[in-house]
């Protein structure tokens, strides 16, 4: 099976999941219940929420309930020469 159209930003750095199929998003959704209910876990944070689409996201909070979720979104930086350094207050 092929996975369908991206529906975010790719990042190379990470693999791609596919959210947009049904059986993804029901094993993500377990995993996250998991973690809350036997592990423990109160808060979520998604990583490079640039890469999938909102509503992902949004059944995946509603679904698995945490009492605090916070989405990582970061955007291109500036870097200056000699060193390469992450340019001050972007």
């Amino acid at each position: 099976m092929q996975g369908s159209q991206s529906t975010g930003v790719t990042f190379h750095g990470f693999p791609n999941i596919d959210h947009s199929q049904d059986f993804v998003r029901k094993d993500i959704i377990e995993w996250l219940r998991w973690l809350r209910k036997s592990v423990g876990f109160q808060d979520f944070r998604f990583d490079y929420v640039k890469g999938y689409a909102p509503k992902f996201i949004k059944e995946y909070v509603e679904e698995s309930r945490p009492i605090f979720s916070v989405g990582e979104y970061w955007d291109s930086c500036n870097y200056s020469a000699p060193n390469n350094r992450l340019d001050y207050n972007q």
